[in-house]
Parts: structure tokens; C-alpha cells; sequence
């Protein structure tokens, strides 16, 4: 199948001053999604791009045979460059039929769903795929100075889970394409997209201290 893990970690990270590296459990952020890769068999080899030196001495002292640090680009680097500058730079050298993009931040992706997601993503020929939580919550929307409910009706609420509106939320963990496939459309996700669902721990993504405080109540 010939799948590669792409991490990409930026050494200017603005809200939380080196979040890669900020421990949770006296172990740093980058060895949670690094150590469950490792332990997958589906994954041939990790590459982790990063622009940071102090990423990069941190990362090879987690002593992982199958991590490879490759540098990044100071274009692909800055605050308003998208991952996908990243991923092109790293597909422009490396020639894996499959990627496994992984975010950095989410700290519960686990061994089991790694292992899952890519039998998923073979055995349904997808094109793409993303890591998604499942929720029935309602929805609000704000227009002007007013709120309104945006999946159901103020006068036939739902009470039932059955009766509930079922939807996706992103939770920005993975996303599995073929490097074919983002040569030629440019973006993560394209074609027949298909989804992978997590646990709703996997919601919070450390982007913020909230989020930074959350995930590590739970990860205890």
C-alpha cells in the first residue's frame, strides 16, 4: 500500500508558545501522535516537517526508527500559509502513493484508529478521507443581533436521539488522499471523500489555552 505519516510542526506558534512542545503528563505534545504512529504496521514510514530546531532535536530524541525530520520552508511556515504549501513541497520530493496527514495538536488519535481509518479508506477505493466526530447537539446561527436554531424548529423540538439532526464536525485529526490525487486538485480532500469517526474527546484540538486545559483533564 506504501502509506507515509506527514506531520507538519511550526515553530511560531502564536496563542501557545510552542505548543508542539508544551508537556502534558511530563511528556511533550509532538510524542502523543508520533508514539501511536510508530506502533502502526500500516505505516511505512513518518516524516515530520518542521521549521523549528528545537522541534526537530525534540522529536529525535523520541529515538523513533521510522521518524524521519525534514525541513520546512519559511514560505510554508507563516501564519497565513496554508498546510497545503507544506504537503505540496513534501510530495514534490518524496514519492509515497499514500498520505496520512496527521495534526500535531490532537493528542488522542490512537494505534486502533490509525490502524481502522486505513483498512477503511482501501477498502471503500476512497479518494480521500477525513477524521470526524459524530453529534446531534442543536445549532444556533447569529444574523445581525439575533440568534436563530439552524437544525430543527422552535416549535417541533426533537426529544428524542432518533428524532435529533445527525452531523459531522471536523476535528481536524487526520486526512488520508493519494498524491496523485492533490498534484492534480491541490487540495486535502477531493474526489470520493469518505469519513472516519472518533471519539468526542478528539474535539478539542489544542489551538488555545481553553482547549489546552480541556485536553488535559481528559488525556488523565
Amino acid at each position: 500500500m506504501q502509506v507515509c505519516a506527514l506531520i507538519l510542526a511550526r515553530g511560531g506558534s502564536k496563542r501557545i508558545k510552542d505548543k508542539n512542545l508544551i508537556k502534558i503528563n511530563k511528556k511533550p505534545v509532538i510524542s502523543y501522535t508520533v508514539n501511536e504512529l510508530a506502533k502502526s504496521k500500516k505505516i511505512d514510514k513518518i516524516y515530520l516537517m518542521t521549521d523549528s530546531l528545537k522541534i526537530k532535536k525534540e522529536a529525535n530524541d523520541l529515538n523513533i526508527e521510522k521518524l524521519e525530520v525534514i525541513t520546512r520552508s519559511k514560505k510554508s511556515a507563516t501564519d497565513a500559509a496554508q498546510s497545503e504549501v507544506a504537503i505540496n513541497e513534501f510530495i514534490k520530493k518524496y514519492n509515497y502513493k499514500t498520505i496520512y496527514f496527521v495534526q500535531l495538536t490532537n493528542i488522542f488519535l490512537k494505534k486502533i484508529d490509525i490502524d481502522k481509518s486505513i483498512n477503511m479508506y482501501f477498502k471503500n477505493s476512497y479518494d480521500s478521507l477525513l477524521s470526524v466526530i459524530q453529534s446531534d447537539k442543536f445549532i444556533w446561527r447569529k444574523k445581525g443581533n439575533k440568534i436563530f436554531p439552524s437544525n430543527y424548529d422552535l416549535h417541533n423540538r426533537p426529544l428524542t436521539k432518533k428524532a435529533k439532526d445527525t452531523y459531522y464536525l471536523e476535528n481536524g485529526s487526520f486526512y488520508i488522499f493519494e498524491s496523485k490525487g492533490f498534484k492534480k486538485n491541490k487540495i486535502r480532500l477531493f474526489g470520493n471523500i469518505g469519513f472516519y469517526v472518533m471519539g468526542k474527546e478528539t474535539y478539542f484540538d489544542i489551538d488555545d489555552m481553553d482547549d489546552l486545559r480541556i485536553a488535559t483533564k481528559i488525556i488523565n
